[in-house]
């Protein structure tokens, strides 16, 4: 990409485009984006045809100024965000704009449909600016219909690595990657850890930790940090993973945070009051895994994740709190054709692509009707636990309603 340096150009939001260092950048309107301009904004990005017209439509300062506005929008609303459904809940997206954006054409665009993301928004995907910024965007424009948690890839220390900063670079240049990046890490520095929806579905990118005694402890967890402390309650609701062969914690093989076993699920739910938690952080075959008699529950978002060939997932919670799951296939597979460029191959090479296209898309198929059956059986331990418990007079807000798996 031509890095479009040292000039100034016309942008969709009607400022200008500045490419001049980190002074220019920190001389942004004090004014607030009016509702008008993240209108523009949102319909800008979401239409937008490539990374290259991004750029030259969404200025650098609009995007600084939109940080500091949701910074201030999240600093407002705590640590633990608190909501109601009816939401569509997603898991990682690491920077699959496409896929982000058929999630909305087949859920509902806000403010009409509720969301509530689980973090791990950027790295990995080659779209993590458009990303960000669309939610972003979202968030500002619709403070309480749209809700952004922070995952371990909204830490500077992690998204340094894999690949925001260099997208940023590759966007913008060197004059300016360091003080946008460090501009957004920022603003994640104020995501929320945590989501509690009707007070019974416990929500985080990463997972639970034994110190977990209450929610009023996840209201005061501590903000801002570019990087938590480790160890802490904050690294583990956004690095720990659960583990069947794992009674307690564990060390985490990632080298940072725990494992923890079932026993832990069962013990925070119960101390909690908590029904269900709904985590991240882990790319599962069909977007969903269940762990600790479905108390707890992995989704994932991002279909072909990589080299992998997933289906990307989103939870679906009505009004009456029933629970349902939409699929979405991905929307192009790029299989490990090594790095050569060899053009002389190129048709065979869109063969074999095309073939492995056709091949993974059977498999998905073929395997898609029983990961259905194992889904609503999974569903059915669930209800019946619950079940139970109403029976022995404990209070229960999901066990009378249906799980649905479409």
């Amino acid at each position: 990409m031509q890095h479009q340096q040292h000039h100034q150009q016309e942008t969709a939001d009607g400022g200008e485009q500045q490419h001049g260092g980190a002074s220019s950048l920190r001389a942004v309107s004090s004014t607030p984006l009016t509702t008008n301009q993240l209108d523009t904004l949102i319909a800008t990005t979401l239409h937008c045809p490539s990374p290259e017209q991004f750029v030259h439509d969404v200025s650098i300062g609009t995007i600084w100024q939109l940080c500091e506005e949701a910074s201030h929008v999240l600093r407002e609303q705590g640590s633990l965000v608190e909501t109601k459904p009816p939401l569509v809940m997603c898991g990682d997206i690491h920077g699959q704009f496409e896929d982000l954006k058929r999630i909305f054409n087949k859920m509902g665009y806000p403010p009409f449909t509720k969301y509530m993301f689980l973090g791990d928004i950027v790295d990995r995907g080659s779209q993590s600016v458009e990303t960000i910024v669309l939610l972003l965007l979202y968030k500002v424009r619709y403070p309480t219909k749209f809700y952004v948690l922070r995952g371990n890839h909204e830490c500077a220390s992690i998204n340094r690595t894999y690949g925001f900063y260099d997208e940023i670079n590759e966007r913008y240049g060197q004059h300016n990657v360091k003080p946008l990046w460090e501009r957004f890490n920022m603003t994640f520095a104020w995501l929320p850890f945590v989501g509690l929806v009707s007070d019974c579905i416990l929500c985080m990118h990463g997972g639970i930790a034994p110190e977990m005694t209450n929610i009023q402890q996840l209201r005061m967890l501590r903000r801002p940090y570019i990087d938590p402390p480790c160890p802490s309650l904050e690294l583990d609701l956004l690095w720990a993973d659960p583990s069947t062969a794992v009674e307690g914690t564990a060390p985490n093989p990632r080298g940072v945070s725990i494992l923890f076993g079932a026993d832990v699920v069962a013990r925070v739910c119960r101390k909690l009051n908590i029904e269900l938690v709904v985590r991240a952080h882990q790319c599962v075959p069909f977007g969903v895994s269940f762990f600790a008699n479905s108390y707890m529950l992995t989704l994932f978002s991002a279909p072909m994740y990589q080299t992998e060939q997933n289906v990307g997932a989103v939870l679906v919670i009505d009004a009456k709190l029933q629970l349902s799951f939409r699929f979405f296939k991905g929307t192009q597979i790029t299989p490990n054709i090594g790095t050569k460029k060899d053009l002389s191959g190129a048709g065979a090479r869109r063969e074999n692509i095309a073939s492995a296209k056709v091949r993974i898309e059977c498999r998905i198929e073929q395997n898609y009707s029983d990961k259905t059956d194992e889904l609503r059986r999974k569903f059915a331990i669930k209800r019946a636990e619950m079940q139970k418990r109403q029976n022995g007079g404990a209070p229960n807000r999901l066990g009378t309603k249906s799980f649905n798996v479409p």
